[in-house]
């Protein structure tokens, strides 16, 4: 069993918009369906160091909100650290940190501890394992 199982994975989002006042109306849908995942097939191993890499627009970030279970898939199985991604991500929450955002997410005037050190901190990582654990991750990744 690997860390990361992906069998299928689709997401599909509707884009437009199709108001009440419009239903009402009867007016045409003219919103439109955008699959932005189309059938990915993945498998992560525990302790392997993985990246996910091509152009805008690819899937890339909707694929890591569906395995941090921010969104859910719209097809396929998904199943980190064995659990479903639909129906156990409270389990997948409390084993995962993940930061999915557009701007940098660490500080370049600091070093690597230090960056982790703070987001332990707010993270409230209690301060008896923040050590232990930052020098753990340090050397997973040769820093």
């Amino acid at each position: 069993m690997g860390a990361v199982e992906v069998r299928g994975l689709v997401r599909e989002f509707r884009i437009g918009r199709r108001t009440l006042i419009d239903r009402l109306r009867r007016a045409e849908d003219t919103t439109r369906v955008v699959r932005a995942v189309d059938g990915i097939d993945l498998e992560i191993g525990e302790a392997e160091i993985f990246g996910i890499l091509g152009p805008n627009g690819a899937g890339k970030t909707t694929t890591m909100r569906i395995l941090s279970t921010l969104l859910e898939p719209t097809a396929g199985e998904v199943r980190v650290l064995g659990h479903d991604v639909r129906r156990e991500a409270a389990a997948i929450r409390r084993q995962l940190g993940t930061v999915l955002v557009g701007e940098r997410s660490l500080y370049w005037k600091l070093t690597a501890r230090h960056n982790l050190e703070y987001f332990a901190a707010l993270h409230h990582v209690p301060r008896a394992t923040v050590r232990a654990r930052i020098d753990e991750m340090l050397a997973a990744v040769g820093l």
